[in-house]
């Protein structure tokens, strides 16, 4: 069987359908899933790819697209060079807008807009070259047998079946049934507040930009007071136009704000050489007659990662186990880590013959310490700004804009980001004594955040004192900045 798909990749005869049992079983064709499955395969398991959607659907997803020069330099040295059609535009700098009538602050920051469906569509044909086994269009309903790792799986033409493996990876995204359901050894789920639901459109303009190589990203936007809306360009005459919000926020209306933002944003400017000028305005107003390129909407976690990741032959990665950047939900990097080792402990688990809990501990250990640490304290960065007032946020955005460390945080998916020096930085260039005083006190306990996440426990036994001080540091650090916003 041979398929090409819309991105034009050829998928060779190793496409196959028909086996339901695997050493390795991974539940969902995304970023994670897709990684996890080409680096199991390569180590010689026999891996089973589960995926509800068709092939050629595969790396559509709600997103921005957006990685800094850091994550790019880490994605590449797991997954090979972006190349091509995958990069839709290069960034140098960016321009962060601020809440109120605070002066934008101007970045010096390059990074890529990605081509999202090209790169998951390579990192797909990835997997399957690497020998693992197919299925498309068969969803995961859950659990069939959670004690022998059997999943229950709903074909495309209606019937069920169930799939058996070594280890099940669970890669299905935010709305996992699998992690929920008694996965890892451990309950954690995400409150209504640590949800962010966001909205996207590629939109072709009418005129050229005139900085093609200048993203946009506005904090607060009207409609999202929670969250910010985006302008990645990619290349001169097209753009990944977004909005993002938390689920708590009482007008989801995303669609209509952001259009409501596009139509009245002056950080963007569009260039016309006959008329001399003109903004983004008339090219989006152009677009939106004839509808957009394409346009999605999605729930992302934004927090940080569930305490347990790990169960007896179980793995959670990617959204399903809340590895997104909680600042943003950017989880592009994050989910090319997780899956990376995921798909190494878990091939490493099946040749030793220990896939329990405490064989594949090492997956928890290693992502808490790479992606809980830093994803962890600036979970905490994200209660601090939402709990102060607009005129406080803008000032302490454009502070640590200034210092040239905001963006990346606000737009990477880079895990080497130390919260703590953001946090010393607006401290130092603070003026106002309130805030300068539960800005430092916000320091500290940010440090502590990232110290006990860097001190996972090393085996299972210790998850359960270990959750508890985390839970005790998360609360006290709300009563904080209840407190400090008092």
């Amino acid at each position: 069987m041979t398929l090409i798909t819309a991105a034009g990749i050829l998928f060779p005869t190793m496409v196959r359908q028909n086996s339901s049992n695997a050493d390795v079983i991974v539940v969902g064709g995304g970023t994670a899933g897709c990684v996890a499955a080409t680096v199991a395969a390569r180590a010689g398991v026999s891996v089973l790819l589960i995926e509800s959607r068709t092939a050629e659907d595969v790396g559509r997803k709600a997103c921005g697209g957006a990685l800094s020069a850091d994550a790019v330099q880490v994605v590449s040295e797991i997954v090979g060079p972006l190349t091509g059609a995958e990069i839709a535009g290069t960034i140098t700098s960016g321009l962060l807008g601020l809440p109120g009538d605070s002066p934008a602050v101007e970045l010096d920051e390059p990074g890529v807009i990605l081509n999202r469906p090209v790169l998951g569509q390579r990192l797909f044909s990835d997997a399957l070259e690497s020998g693992a086994t197919l299925m498309t269009g068969h969803t995961c309903v859950g659990w069939s047998d959670r004690h022998n790792c059997t999943v229950h799986i709903r074909r495309p033409d209606g019937t069920e079946t169930d799939a058996t493996g070594l280890v099940i990876v669970d890669a299905t995204g935010f709305r996992s049934v699998l992690t929920k359901a008694a996965g890892p050894t451990h309950p954690d789920a995400p409150k209504r507040s640590e949800i962010g639901i966001g909205y996207f459109e590629v939109l072709p303009l009418a005129k050229d930009l005139d900085r093609p190589d200048r993203a946009v990203v506005q904090i607060a936007p009207e409609g999202a007071c929670d969250g910010y809306a985006w302008v990645f360009p990619m290349g001169s005459r097209l753009v990944n136009a977004g909005i993002g919000a938390s689920l708590a926020a009482e007008d989801r209306s995303l669609k209509k704000h952001l259009r409501s933002y596009l139509d009245g944003s002056d950080l963007i400017v569009a260039h016309a050489p006959q008329t001399g000028g003109g903004d983004v305005t008339t090219a989006v107003e152009n677009r939106h007659r004839a509808g957009s390129l394409s346009s999605g909407s999605g729930m992302i976690p934004l927090r940080r990662p569930l305490a347990g990741l790990v169960g007896d032959g179980f793995l959670s990665a990617g959204d399903a186990a809340c590895q997104a950047n909680p600042l943003h939900g950017g989880g592009i990097a994050p989910s090319i880590i997780a899956g990376s080792v995921a798909g190494r402990v878990a091939a490493a688990a099946v040749r030793r013959g220990d896939c329990s809990a405490a064989g594949l501990w090492e997956y928890g250990v290693e992502t808490m310490r790479v992606l809980g640490a830093p994803h962890a304290s600036q979970d905490l960065i994200r209660r601090l700004l939402s709990g102060l007032t607009p005129d406080d946020m803008a000032f302490v955005a454009g502070e640590m804009a200034s210092a040239g460390r905001a963006f990346r945080s606000l737009y990477s998916s880079s895990p080497g980001l130390r919260a703590r020096e953001i946090l010393g930085t607006i401290g130092r260039a603070a003026r106002r004594p309130a805030l300068l005083k539960l800005l430092f006190e916000s320091g500290h306990h940010v440090s502590a955040i990232h110290r006990l996440y860097r001190n996972y426990p090393e085996s299972p036994d210790r998850l359960g004192t270990w959750f508890g001080r985390v839970e005790f540091a998360v609360r006290s650090f709300d009563r904080l900045v209840q407190g400090g916003r008092g």
